[in-house]
């Protein structure tokens, strides 16, 4: 991702993920939100030879495999197996593309996604697929960073009561307007509802985005009250646009 990428309206910082929450044996993997929370989040580069290695989930032995299609699912990780090789990649925190070695013809073959980076809901994403590099190029989705980032301590919390009735302290949730945080909190929305009903409605994109003032990621898609309400950086005339020629 980089400022003013074709796609940002939609949302920002995604990873690539297993679904559902878990990594297992035979499921494909997708681009979703970041949570530096979640283990099912998380990558291990383990170098095979020549500048080739294997992606493999940090929580099971099981590796990225190109499984002879265009998407890319989890088998048990082998080394032997040139369908789990990858090459190209950077550690160093530079953009780089990812190339499937099993897959590579005349012209040069990318990981990327099957359309831009969408989430519909905290269990699913778009599909990691196989692509010529030039058409993924188009879309600006053929690159990736190696991004860690350690876990993050959480202060997020659901509150006892409910907040309807003006109970929800900083950094407590969940609330829906701003009238059901104590005082001056405001209620920062973050949003679960499909990237067109989040421009519109002014919420912040991202549903595991930072909660100003407040450490942790709480749960995916919920408000919590804050000293500070997400600004869409987005004027009405430029949201009918960017929905125009969605």
């Amino acid at each position: 991702y980089e400022p003013g990428i074709k796609w940002a309206p939609r949302g920002y910082d995604f990873c690539v993920m297993c679904r559902n929450f878990k990594c297992k044996k035979g499921d494909y993997v997708v681009t979703s939100h970041c949570s530096a929370n979640e283990e099912h989040h998380r990558w291990e580069w383990v170098e095979v030879e020549d500048g080739k290695g294997l992606m493999k989930t940090k929580s099971e032995d099981l590796c990225l495999d190109g499984n002879g299609d265009w998407d890319f699912v989890l088998r048990p990780c082998d080394k032997d197996n040139e369908e789990q090789h990858f090459e190209n990649i950077d550690l160093t925190g530079e953009k780089f593309q990812l190339l499937p070695s099993g897959h590579q013809k005349s012209k040069p073959q990318c990981m990327t996604m099957l359309h831009h980076p969408l989430a519909a809901n905290d269990d699913d994403g778009e599909m990691i697929i196989d692509q010529p590099c030039y058409k993924a190029e188009k879309t600006e989705t053929s690159y990736w960073t190696a991004d860690y980032r350690p876990k993050i301590s959480e202060k997020l919390k659901k509150a006892d009561k409910s907040c309807r009735n003006k109970d929800c302290d900083e950094c407590e949730g969940y609330c829906e307007k701003d009238s059901e945080c104590k005082g001056d909190l405001v209620c920062y929305e973050r949003g679960n509802k499909g990237w067109r009903t989040n421009l519109e409605s002014g919420f912040d994109p991202n549903p595991n985005a930072q909660i100003p003032g407040c450490s942790g990621q709480g749960r995916h898609g919920k408000n919590y009250c804050s000293k500070k309400k997400y600004v869409s950086p987005y004027s009405d005339k430029e949201i009918k646009k960017i929905l125009d020629n969605a």
